[in-house]
C-alpha cells in the first residue's frame, strides 16, 4: 500500500479501478472514478470569525472538528461546525 501512496490520489485511484476491471468489478471501478474525498468546510479565518484564539488552539479546536466531522459521516455543515467552536474551545481550556 505504501507504493499507492507514492502514486497520488488521481492515480491510485486509476489504478485501483484497474484491478476492480480485471477482478470483473467494473461497477465498484466507475464508482471509484467518480467519487471524490469530501472537503473540510471549516477554514482558518472561518475559526478565527467564529471566536478562536490564533497560534496552536487553532490546531487542537480544528482536529476536533475535524473529528466530530469524520464521526458524522462527512455530513456535518461548516454552520453547525462553527457553532461548536466556543464549546470546543471552553473544553479545551483555550480560553
Amino acid at each position: 500500500m505504501d507504493s499507492l501512496k507514492r502514486l497520488g490520489p488521481e492515480r491510485s485511484r486509476s489504478w485501483t479501478a484497474e484491478v476492480l476491471r480485471y477482478r470483473g468489478e467494473g461497477d465498484l471501478a466507475e464508482e471509484i472514478e467518480r467519487w471524490s474525498a469530501p472537503q473540510f468546510p471549516v477554514t482558518g479565518h472561518d475559526l478565527m470569525s467564529a471566536g478562536c484564539p490564533r497560534g496552536r488552539a487553532m490546531s487542537a479546536v480544528t482536529s476536533a472538528l475535524r473529528g466530530e466531522w469524520k464521526g458524522a459521516g462527512f455530513e456535518t455543515t461548516k454552520e453547525e461546525l462553527l457553532k461548536r467552536v466556543p464549546g470546543i474551545v471552553a473544553e479545551l481550556g483555550l480560553e
